[in-house]
């Protein structure tokens, strides 16, 4: 599966792959005291998930393989949605029906663990 954006009037196919994993931690990655928390794809995970619509730029920036302006990021969620009918929260679905086929959130899961087994030991 993947899903089809429309970027600076092209069809561009993105996956949630390794490619956009790894984009998305050097993308989104929270910092502490100056060091990534390698958190990128988490967090882009949990924004889709509970569905916070500031989070579906990010997504399409993740997904890309050239950088965006913020008015092209805009523009492509706006098409997506376009697309769906003016219906966001089919948007929403197509997006999560990715990172779950795609496995990103399997990559998520032992993030996760290993988080939480990091801060466990500390």
């Amino acid at each position: 599966m993947a899903i089809e954006l429309n970027i600076k009037g092209k069809q561009v196919t993105g996956k949630f792959n390794f490619g956009a994993f790894y984009k998305a931690n050097k993308l989104l990655s929270t910092e502490q005291d100056g060091v990534s928390n390698g958190d990128g794809a988490v967090n882009l995970f949990y924004g889709i998930v509970t569905e916070d619509v500031m989070m579906l730029p990010s997504a399409i920036a993740v997904l890309t393989p050239t950088k965006l302006t913020d008015e092209q990021l805009s523009d492509s969620v706006d098409a997506m949605v376009a697309a769906h009918d003016g219906d966001i929260d089919a948007v929403f679905d197509e997006v999560k029906g990715e990172l779950q086929d795609s496995g990103f959130s399997q990559r998520r899961s032992r993030i996760k663990s290993n988080q939480w087994t990091w801060f466990g030991t500390r």
